[in-house]
């Protein structure tokens, strides 16, 4: 039987209707992303000399740690209330995100946490994987009171195809500090003393590092310890670092800085040593692509939900 509505029989009908799909496409998000149906969460971290503080807004949401990302289990931090202050100084790293409610369903929007990367006397490739506040400025990233004076950085530009550089003299960066490393960049560091450097920030949870023609300085903007690609790993060889597979004849140089020289590997459907370059967290590597493999995009797309 046809059923016939009213004017306002229909208008309610409609709303009827709207809402249901509105939760069913909710639904759907939350499963698809790991979207929070509630208000979304984040953590913020501020340093101030040797101390971060690390803050959120719910007091119901438990805050958890973790050192390895992508590998270890995450752990409640016993205690841990808003603002929650941590020591920074030293060695080690440390990364933090938010479980909401304590559910273990549902996640904060981010990840932050600290690197501290020893600096030897002599050169370093090294990699800033976090967003500083207020920015990755050399000035930021490396303080002058903390760091050694006369230190040196080195970028490496690929359009000019050498490198600019920016010193600690007397207090002062002698180019002002403002240059930028930003995750996935890289840089040579020169110290005659040796110190800790010290990044405090978020982790770039969506990233794109694009590798040009030619030479350039790269790092996983993720800050993850890993080979760049296993060919004897299951799958397509991605471990930790999710490179892919390199371009044909592409070249990688890690720095050794007790030898004071390079270790090599080309790619050509093989390592030329195997198992190729393994990096650790803070370090950056020079790389040659050729232009018969050409440029090649590293895409990362980090989770923050378990394990």
């Amino acid at each position: 039987m046809k059923r016939t509505f009213k004017r306002g029989e229909i208008h309610g009908e409609n709303l009827r209707i709207i809402r249901a799909l509105l939760s069913v496409l909710t639904a759907v998000a939350c499963l698809a992303g790991n979207i929070h149906e509630a208000s979304a969460a984040s953590l913020t971290i501020t340093r101030t000399g040797c101390t971060a503080t690390i803050t959120w807004t719910n007091a119901a949401d438990v805050l958890e740690t973790n050192s390895t990302l992508g590998r270890a289990t995450w752990a409640p931090v016993t205690g841990a209330s808003n603002p929650y202050p941590v020591s920074t100084c030293g060695t080690g790293l440390n990364f933090y995100r938010l479980n909401l409610g304590g559910g273990g369903t549902n996640y904060s929007d981010n990840i932050v946490g600290y690197i501290n990367v020893v600096v030897p006397r002599g050169f370093t490739l090294i990699a800033n994987q976090v967003n500083n506040q207020p920015d990755n400025s050399l000035k930021t990233l490396f303080p002058v009171g903390t760091t050694a004076d006369l230190t040196v950085v080195y970028k490496y530009d690929n359009a000019l195809g050498g490198f600019t550089s920016d010193q600690i003299a007397g207090g002062t960066w002698s180019a002002g500090g403002g240059a930028t490393l930003d995750p996935g960049d890289g840089a040579f560091v020169f110290t005659m003393v040796p110190f800790i450097a010290t990044f405090v920030g978020e982790v770039k949870l969506i990233s794109t590092v694009t590798v040009p023609l030619q030479f350039s300085i790269r790092s996983s903007a993720i800050p993850q310890q890993g080979a760049i690609y296993d060919i004897h790993a299951p799958g397509d060889g991605n471990i930790d670092l999710e490179y892919g597979s390199p371009s044909a004849q592409q070249s990688f140089y890690q720095f050794n800085n007790a030898l004071g020289g390079y270790a090599s590997y080309q790619f050509n459907g093989s390592w030329s040593s195997e198992p190729g370059p393994i990096l650790k967290v803070g370090e950056s590597f020079f790389t040659f692509t050729s232009f018969t493999g050409g440029p090649k995009s590293w895409t990362r797309h980090f989770v923050v939900g378990p394990p």
